[in-house]
């Protein structure tokens, strides 16, 4: 029997089942996490026992896609992770000069918000441990401050108050646990995480200038690379197979070509022609947006999937380097899409055309459902 689990969660549910019993490698998933600070926490060497809890309801501080309890002899050090597919700063949202977003609307799935929200719990965790005098079994719900939560975060209170759930936190975190909140993402081996300003966690400057060290992240290729999973075997390699591309946001090799885009005023007349219908054409599965010397086939978060340009008088289609199936993307080029820090990584699937036939607005089409 095989099992492919599927997106986000599958790849954590293939992670655990990969780590199975082994104490070594699940200490290593810990000394993968690069912290704020570069620093391995001195305290993983001691953990004598994990404890995992997969995918709880947290209310409206969230759902994280798993915790870790990681038991020393007389301490708790609890770890909220939050994964996903992408790059940590392709699934995170840019905040104001104060480290918070302008709205909450519509932003609850963002990784810098789904780490802060984690963080509000933690911090209403140890006050209701200290309102009860640190009797943990007295807890009967969270809930913040009005004032407090408008103050520091310019939100309104956020609770928690099913009772099982509540349970369930205080009866695996104790009475002083340390609470940790991790990035689980598709960046690169050296990548340096929380480095810029915007899209650090939503908690404010303040509290980031105070507890920093106590986010971190770790990516799959840091995972594969401290031999705590393998692409090659095992569950991971079935998830990683269908939902783990290279993340494209990191994937750009400064050696990579840009893309060379010119006015479309001075395109061959029958190549703007064939893009116009393409274009005009009536598109009831994805967006399309027409710029000065491109179009852009973007997803729902506006992140752009397809690029269709005119290069060297032929019509040029590159797909997002992010899940491009082989086939279309063995031996073509890798280009760079974007200026500067936002450099994407884009692969130039179908070099040099003068049509898109109807088997290539397929393959447009398949590629943007992923």
């Amino acid at each position: 029997m095989s099992i492919t689990f599927y997106g986000e969660r599958g790849l954590v549910n293939s992670i655990l089942l990969d780590m199975d019993s082994d104490l070594e490698k699940q200490k290593k998933f810990l000394k993968a996490i690069v912290f704020e600070d570069g620093q391995e926490k001195n305290w993983i060497e001691n953990v004598t026992e994990f404890h995992y809890i997969v995918e709880p309801s947290f209310a409206q501080f969230g759902d994280p896609d798993l915790i870790i309890i990681a038991e020393e002899k007389e301490k708790k050090h609890v770890l909220f992770v939050e994964a996903k597919v992408h790059s940590y700063e392709d699934d995170s949202i840019a905040l104001n000069e104060n480290l918070l977003p302008s709205s909450y609307k519509g932003i609850a799935s963002k990784l810098n918000i789904q780490l802060a929200l984690r963080y509000r719990f933690n911090k209403n965790y140890h006050c209701k441990l200290k309102e009860n005098g640190y009797l943990s079994e007295k807890i009967k719900y969270f809930e913040e401050d009005a004032i407090n939560a408008k103050d520091r975060y310019h939100d309104n209170a956020r609770a928690l108050k099913k009772t099982k759930v509540v349970e369930l936190c205080t009866d695996n975190f104790g009475k002083d646990p340390e609470f940790l909140f991790i990035a689980l993402t598709n960046d690169k081996i050296d990548f340096k995480p929380f480095t810029v300003p915007t899209l650090l966690p939503a908690i404010g400057k303040d509290n980031w200038k105070q507890d920093k060290n106590q986010f971190g992240l770790v990516s799959y290729e840091m995972l594969e690379q401290n031999n705590v999973i393998d692409r090659s075997k095992g569950y991971f390699e079935l998830a990683a197979r269908y939902f783990l591309g290279l993340p494209a946001n990191t994937g750009a090799n400064p050696n990579d070509r840009p893309i060379s885009t010119t006015d479309m005023k001075n395109w061959d007349q029958k190549l703007y022609d064939e893009l116009e219908r393409y274009y005009n054409k009536p598109h009831t599965d994805i967006k399309i947006e027409k710029l000065k010397g491109s179009y852009s086939i973007k997803d729902a978060d506006g992140r752009t999937l397809v690029k269709l340009y005119v290069e060297n008088d032929r019509i040029q289609i590159a797909f997002r380097n992010d899940n491009v199936d082989n086939k279309l993307a063995d031996g073509k080029e890798r280009v760079k899409v974007g200026s500067g820090r936002s450099y994407k990584s884009f692969i130039v699937v179908y070099p040099n055309i003068d049509q898109i036939t109807d088997e290539i607005e397929n393959e447009i089409r398949n590629f943007c459902k992923l």
